[in-house]
């Protein structure tokens, strides 16, 4: 329920801010605004390293 109301806060601060830069004369065209929510909604992917090989064998100290 958390996560809903974090991405739905993140959305509005972000249309907010592209609104004030709109309204301050910058540039906003509608296919990048559309590209840009696009983006927001797609789901984020975490990179993780491993810690150790994943050979079978354990660490040595």
């Amino acid at each position: 329920m958390l996560k809903f109301f974090k991405g739905r806060i993140c959305r509005v601060a972000f249309c907010l801010i592209l609104e004030a830069s709109a309204l301050m004369g910058a540039p906003v065209r509608p296919d990048e605004v559309e590209e840009l929510m696009q983006a927001l909604r797609q789901p984020k992917v975490a990179h993780v390293l491993p810690d150790e090989p994943d050979n079978g064998k354990p660490l040595t100290d």
